[in-house]
This record gives C-alpha cells, sequence and structure tokens, in this order.
C-alpha cells in the first residue's frame, strides 16, 4: 500500500525541486483538490497541476514515479493540526516507514518529539526532523496557522446553519480577516469549481487565500452587492457600491466593483482604511528634506497659487501620498476642496466633491462653480483628461494651491504628459503656466519593505554590493531574514522616489520657460538649472538602506530600472 501523504507531499516537492512548479502553486492545487474532495468529487492532484497548466502531464508522470514508481495516488491527508505546528514550530511533510518527518530549524528535545508523536492524526512509531531555514519554517506556518481562520471558521457555520444571520457573519468576517492580513485589496470570483477563489493583494502581491464552492461563493457575492448597495440580480453589467464595516472601534470603507468575466463574475473591494494611512515621517524614513518639504507645502500661506504633483505607474500609492500631505493641512482653518474619482478617504472638515455629482457641466461651469466656493486648497484626484489638465492650471493661476496625482514614468515627462493634453496655442499656454505654477514634483514606486527580523550583514559584503551600486553608505544595512510575523522577510512597503523642487524666483522661472519653448524633449535640462532642488532615486536608495528599510538586493532592483 502507497503511503497517501507521502505520495502527494514528495510529487509536489520534486515539481518545485525540478523548477517546474512553485511551492505557493502546489499550496494552491492542494487547496482545490481538498475543496473538491469536501463536494465528493476526487481528482488526482496531478490533473489538477496539468488543469491550471502549472505543470504538462509529462512532468506530473515523471515526478509520480520518483515517488511510487507507477503506483496509484490516493488522496492528501493532514498530519498534525495547526495549533500543534505552531507550538513545536515544526511542519509536517511525510509519514515513511511509520516514522513521521517534520521541517524544523532547530533540534526538538525528546519529550517535544513524544508529544508530536502523540498529536500525529496518524499512528506513527517515531518522529524524524528535517533541517530547513528559519524563512522556509516560518512561510509554511504561516500558510498552516492561515488555514483556520475566523472565516474558516464561519464557513463552516455557514454550512450548518444556512440563514442570513451565518451570511452576514461570514462577509463580516471575511472582511475583518483582509484587515488583519493588512490586504489592501480583495478579489471574488465567483466561478465554478475549482476556480471559486478569494484572494487577498498583501504589499503587492496577489495570494490566493479561500477555495470555496460555487454555492457558497453565489450566496457570498449576492450578499456583498446588496450590502454595497449594488444590484445583486444584475450580473452581466459592471457596478460600482461602497460598504462600511465597524472595526476595532473604527469605520473602515471598502469600494466594491463588480465585473462579469468568462464562467462567472468577480468582485474587487478595495479597502479605505483611513487610519492606516502612513504618516509623512512614515513614508519617508531617516529623509528629514522630504519631511521639511511637505510641512512647507502644507504650511503655504497666502493664495500665491502653485501645483504639487504626485506620479509614477498605477499602485505605486500616488493618492496616498496625496492624502499624507492632505492630513498634514490645516483643514480647520483653510477651505480645504477635492475632487475625486471616486472619493477614496474620508478627510475631516474638507469638503470632497464626488466627480460624477458635476457630470453634465461644462468644463468652465465646472471651475467657475468650484472657485465660487472660495477655496484656499484644491485636491484633484487626478489629471486624466484636458478638462481636470485645464482645471489644474486655471486653479493654480488664480491662486489656487493645486495637489494632484499623474501617470508619469519621470519628473522630466510631466511637462510632456500635461502638453499631450492640449493643441496648438493651447499647449503652449498650458506649458507656460505649468512652468511658472509648478511646484514640486514626486515620481515614485513602491517597494517590498524589510520585516523587523531582517539581520545585518557582514562589512565586507556591503561594502562590495555598494561599490558596485555606486553607493556611499555611513551605516551598517540589513538583508532578509524571515519570521512568523512575515513569513518571507518583508513587511510592508517602502516609497521609493525621485523628487523636484521648483523655487518661486522669477529668473529660474525664465529659464523653465525657455528650455519647454525650445523643445519639450529638453525637459530634462530643468533639473540641473540652479537653485531648482533635485533629490535623485540613488539617495533615496541610500537612506532607504541606512534606515534599514530595504536590503542591497531591492536597492540593485530599483537602481536598475
Amino acid at each position: 500500500m502507497i503511503d497517501t501523504s507521502k505520495t502527494i507531499n514528495r510529487t509536489g516537492e520534486i515539481l518545485v525541486q525540478m523548477g517546474v512548479i512553485t511551492a505557493a502553486q502546489l499550496d494552491i492545487t492542494i487547496t482545490q483538490q481538498r475543496t473538491l474532495l469536501a463536494e465528493n468529487k476526487r481528482v488526482h492532484i496531478g490533473e489538477l497541476l496539468v488543469r491550471n497548466q502549472f505543470a504538462r502531464r509529462d512532468q506530473v508522470a515523471m515526478a509520480v514515479e520518483k515517488v511510487t514508481g507507477g503506483g496509484k495516488v490516493a488522496s492528501y491527508q493532514t498530519l498534525l493540526a495547526p495549533a500543534v505546528c505552531d507550538r513545536y514550530q515544526v511542519v509536517p511533510v511525510r509519514t515513511e516507514n511509520g516514522l513521521l518527518f517534520v521541517m524544523t530549524a532547530r533540534p526538538l528535545r525528546t519529550r517535544e518529539l513524544a508529544a508530536i508523536m502523540a498529536a500525529c492524526l496518524v499512528p506513527v512509531l517515531g518522529v524524524k526532523h528535517i533541517a530547513t531555514s528559519k524563512q522556509a519554517l516560518a512561510d509554511h506556518l504561516r500558510q498552516i496557522a492561515t488555514s483556520e481562520t475566523g472565516f474558516t471558521l464561519a464557513l463552516q457555520k455557514l454550512r450548518q446553519t444556512d440563514t442570513g444571520a451565518s451570511l452576514r457573519d461570514c462577509v463580516h468576517t471575511l472582511l475583518q480577516e483582509a484587515l488583519d492580513v493588512r490586504a489592501s485589496d480583495i478579489h471574488i470570483d465567483r466561478k465554478p469549481s475549482p476556480d471559486a477563489w478569494v484572494s487577498y493583494r498583501i504589499d503587492g502581491e496577489l495570494r490566493q487565500r479561500h477555495l470555496l464552492t460555487p454555492k457558497i461563493m453565489g450566496a457570498i457575492v449576492t450578499r456583498i452587492k446588496t450590502d454595497a448597495g449594488m444590484d445583486a440580480s444584475n450580473s452581466i453589467s459592471a457596478q460600482d457600491g461602497r460598504i462600511s464595516l465597524e472595526h476595532q472601534g473604527r469605520i473602515v470603507d471598502f469600494r466594491v466593483n463588480s465585473q462579469p468575466i468568462v464562467d462567472g463574475e468577480t468582485l474587487a473591494l478595495r479597502v479605505l482604511d483611513s487610519d492606516a494611512l502612513p504618516t509623512v515621517e512614515q513614508m519617508f524614513p531617516n529623509q528629514l528634506a522630504m519631511t521639511e518639504i511637505f510641512g512647507a507645502l502644507a504650511n503655504s500661506n497666502g493664495k500665491r497659487g502653485g501645483i504639487f504633483l504626485a506620479t509614477g505607474p498605477t499602485g505605486s500609492g500616488k493618492t496616498t501620498t496625496l492624502y499624507a500631505l492632505a492630513k498634514q493641512l490645516s483643514r480647520d482653518t483653510k477651505n480645504v476642496m477635492t475632487v475625486e474619482d471616486p472619493v477614496e478617504y474620508r478627510l475631516p472638515f474638507a469638503r470632497q466633491i464626488q466627480l460624477n455629482q458635476m457630470l453634465g457641466q461644462a468644463a468652465g461651469d465646472f471651475e467657475r462653480s468650484l472657485l465660487r466656493q472660495d477655496p484656499d486648497i484644491i485636491i484633484l484626484g487626478e489629471i486624466r483628461t484636458a478638462d481636470t489638465a485645464s482645471a489644474a492650471l486655471k486653479f493654480s493661476e488664480s491662486g489656487h494651491m493645486v495637489f494632484a496625482t499623474l501617470h508619469a514614468d519621470s519628473v522630466e515627462s510631466v511637462f510632456e504628459r500635461i502638453a499631450g493634453f492640449f493643441e496648438g496655442a493651447a499647449k503652449d499656454e498650458a506649458l507656460f503656466v505649468l512652468g511658472q505654477q509648478l511646484r514640486c514634483v514626486i515620481n515614485q514606486q513602491l517597494v517590498p519593505k524589510l520585516c523587523t527580523c531582517a539581520v545585518p550583514i557582514s562589512r565586507d559584503e556591503q561594502n562590495v554590493e555598494a561599490e558596485r551600486l555606486n553607493l556611499f553608505l555611513l551605516s551598517p544595512t540589513k538583508t532578509r531574514c524571515g519570521c512568523h510575523r512575515c513569513g518571507n522577510g518583508v513587511f510592508g512597503r517602502a516609497l521609493a522616489h525621485e523628487t523636484v523642487i521648483f523655487p518661486r524666483d522669477r529668473a529660474v522661472r525664465s529659464e523653465i520657460h525657455a528650455i519647454l519653448r525650445a523643445s519639450i524633449s529638453r525637459a530634462n535640462e530643468i533639473l540641473d538649472i540652479k537653485n531648482v532642488t533635485h533629490i535623485s532615486r540613488h539617495d533615496v536608495v541610500t537612506r532607504l538602506l541606512e534606515a534599514g528599510s530595504i536590503d542591497l538586493l531591492e536597492a540593485s532592483n530599483i537602481l536598475a530600472n
């Protein structure tokens, strides 16, 4: 008789060792198999790997043959309860010849071995340990710890008592779990088995978390759409909605979007937690110049106009930067107005306008309407059309400070992006106003941030790598380690940016205009103008390294882009 646990685990291990699949892909496939088994559908794990296009059929057959010699593979079986794994810091691997093999990062004492053997869910005669790294162990333990979550228990209750109350509790527990694991987005796919996944985006990476049956997934989707004020019966049109949830004494909002897809429907929930927004000091560790710049922008006195732009690709944290700055504004003494599509975070004392509330108004009417509200500072969620670009320029010309975001690859490309919204004489006028009013541009990207478990690297290793990257470091740097909190050595994200500050000096403004009038392709020369402050990405990477926010490997990735 072939050992079930050994076959499944070893087949997966071999495929991972061969580089055919990743450990995460194996975990996903095992989860799918468990879910199908719960529906009394027995599917070979190899068939699922092939179906998912993680591996070819011949690769799976080769791995199975190495383990079984051509034997038949049975279903997956759990060996240790999650609580036991966590208590003794072990991960079960397989059973073989009456022995339980576990991964561990330290030697196990005799009494611990006895306790693990007694707790094993199948009869064993002894326990053997397989040495592994702390990082690998932590990653496995994190997966085990999250397998029995509050949401999992709520699902079990829903299966037993299919009532409105149990469904409501299930949805609320799902949202709370997303907040607990620091998810920025929740993705819910209403599709046939075994593709009905609930996924979380954590630190920029999408992670498949829960696999549900189509019946339960359908009920959850219906409940979420109903709570969000959407038409739950309509699954053929895209819809938008919003849900609020009380969590740990505060109200957290979720922006909900539904979209029909092949074989079903998908929901995307963006987590909008104002309390989780970082401060300026947290966004720019060990960067006094940036905190001073933001402080000066927030305390601008008098209606002298000006434009601040947060730029970068989608998902680079531009809106977060905008709100970090907005939180520093004296909103009780200044009339701060925001125009967004949609409104992301609630900003106390600010007057926030949903852009679709102004649909139907001509651009000129929209500008006049807003200016009649006597604003001091105007926050435009994003400059994405000629109308919003024109409004930003006119607002700043009329003496208002304007904060906005813009999709741009670099600081110098901002001028080309703005010019692209206009034609002919209007383009020349837009570049002139931009050259006169632009106060600050930050171009940013988000990168993995080291967890507090990070460990220092040797001075020799640091010196070699720093020299290769042309970095001058005054402090020792750290590298990833991995712990039960982070799993892979990173926790959160850091902001790698390039920032340029333009003074109000007339001579500087005249030189900017001369460069742009000659050719917009020469915009990069603006960074070299005297009195224009340029904080390069190279300098920022140095500060992040010295603050222990990133390691040299990540620094190399940033500077290579």
